[in-house]
């Protein structure tokens, strides 16, 4: 059976934590940890900045995609002219010689029978004879005919449609390698929305516990305070009374350990108010939004994971270290794409026009008005003064560098995981001291009270035997809140608490 992400159960609760929130009073509301967690993924502004990449991520990789397309273009055209466009031609045709000879014998032919209608004799051949023996002796110059043409090409309106189709049929690689790096800068982007998600995961469990720790250390110091007065009040009576153990000195001292006290309890207060601000914050909850939180009590410290098995965990599913495995295939897929530069590109280019011109005659005829061409074209860079060269070293060189980048990184997350888990290990011994020595602290106080009561101890011891409490239970709040809050940063680093689909390999 298929297991549902955890942050895909926090989404999904969305609507219902919406709901369970506004059913509360206007003045607080009282949030569990999940609660919490649920309202910061829905309000925190930064992951509505990581969704939004995600989405300019996927739309460049379908931009990249289209270079597997043929391009089609569609260009329509309208235009008037002031005036028609006409041809002007002027000049003169020289005739051959055997035609300009040929006109000069008809000519004489003709001039010969002329003379015989005028004067009414037999017709000669004088002049053909004549115009003969010139042609013969070559003494008829050549004829040359002047002549001027104006004439209308095109007319004023004219209009056209033309549609034009190009097809990459071989790019060395390039449209591949593009296609490649976009495909990869998407999961880029769907990393840090998860780096993003865990952020915000994160800070809310922290201030949680902050508040967590914040109430419980207000509420010992409360406590304290009601004990330290009570001692004050059996101090004075001892003192005003028939007491030869109690001193003035005893009774001051009583007096300004309860003003102290009370300091420490303001400023508990105030500790208490900045944690629920530092959380109203991270939910993304106007400022002035009174909470509170339901759950009052740390879990006890269990079982946690070896640290071989956390940093193995974090190289999987770490989003920065998958990051930079992830820019160095793209670093791959730009080399690729910079080696396509030594290598030809094809393409397959074709067209079909219509064209109307008003005029109709001169270019604009029926042969004219429809046409289409279709082609393939190469285009080689033979020799560009190395620049393929110097892109594809500049490729390789910065792969070079985003490896060296991902060992820093790794041996850095594993450091960053040992330094979280010795201190998980710490507050959790921390804790299995502490938990005794509070109930020897109680014991200890308890007794001080009732010795105290028949004059049998100092006052001095009572108000140690308080503080000690005190300060016992705080540092066993603290290995609690420590123990926990090292966890969550564990979470973190490993970011298992926000796992993407496919993850695990689903």
């Amino acid at each position: 059976m298929k297991t549902v992400k955890p942050w895909k159960k926090l989404l999904a609760t969305g609507a219902f934590s919406a709901l369970f929130l506004t059913s509360l009073p206007a003045e607080t509301l009282r949030l569990s940890l999940d609660d919490a967690v649920r309202t910061a993924l829905r309000n925190n502004a930064k992951l509505r900045i990581g969704r939004t990449g995600m989405r300019i991520a996927k739309a460049q990789y379908e931009e990249a995609l289209s270079g597997r397309y043929p391009r089609v273009d569609l260009t329509l055209g309208a235009s008037r002219r002031d005036q028609d466009i006409n041809y002007l031609a002027a000049g003169t045709f020289d005739l051959p010689q055997d035609f300009t000879n040929q006109m000069a014998l008809s000519a004489a032919d003709v001039q010969d029978e002329l003379t015989a209608m005028l004067t009414n004799t037999p017709k000669t051949h004088t002049n053909l004879q004549n115009t003969y023996n010139a042609v013969q002796a070559g003494l008829i110059p050549p004829m040359s005919i002047p002549f001027e043409m104006d004439v209308t090409t095109l007319g004023r309106d004219s209009a056209s449609a033309r549609i034009d189709v190009s097809y990459p049929l071989y790019t060395g690689g390039r449209v591949d390698a593009v296609i490649r790096q976009a495909a990869l800068n998407e999961k880029v982007g769907f990393q840090g929305y998860r780096r993003s998600a865990a952020e915000v995961v994160y800070d809310t469990r922290r201030y949680y516990y902050a508040v967590m720790l914040a109430e419980k250390i207000e509420k010992e110091v409360a406590d304290t305070l009601t004990r330290l007065e009570t001692v004050r009040d059996l101090t004075e009576a001892f003192y005003k009374g028939d007491s030869l153990r109690v001193k003035k000195t005893d009774y001051l001292r009583t007096l300004v350990t309860v003003d102290l006290a009370r300091s420490m309890l303001e400023q508990s207060r105030a500790s208490v108010a900045t944690a629920k601000s530092a959380l109203v914050n991270a939910m993304g909850l106007p400022y002035d939004t009174d909470i509170e939180i339901s759950e009052k009590d740390f879990a006890a410290p269990g079982h946690s994971e070896g640290l071989e098995t956390l940093v193995k965990k974090a190289y999987r599913f770490n989003p920065d270290y998958t990051t930079i495995r992830l820019a160095v295939e793209i670093a791959d897929a730009k080399i690729d794409e910079q080696k396509s530069g030594y290598l030809p590109t094809v393409g397959l280019t074709a067209n079909a026009s219509h064209y109307y011109n008003s005029y109709n005659g001169g270019l604009y005829t029926d042969q004219n008005k429809n046409s289409w061409t279709i082609g393939v074209g190469l285009q080689w860079n033979i020799f560009n003064g190395f620049l393929d060269r110097a892109k594809v070293e500049e490729a390789r060189l910065q792969k070079m560098t985003r490896r060296h980048t991902e060992v820093l990184l790794r041996k850095g997350l594993a450091l960053r995981i040992k330094a979280a888990f010795v201190r998980l290990d710490r507050a959790r011994k921390q804790y299995d001291t502490l938990k005794t020595a509070t109930l020897h602290a109680r014991q200890n106080a308890d007794l001080h009270i009732r010795a105290y009561r028949e004059d049998m101890v100092p006052t001095k011891d009572v108000i140690e035997a308080q503080l000690t409490e005190a300060f016992t239970r705080s540092a066993y709040y603290r290995s609690l809140h420590d123990y926990a809050a090292n966890k969550a940063l564990i979470d973190f680093v490993v970011c298992r608490s926000v796992e993407g689909p496919g993850e695990k390999g689903e």
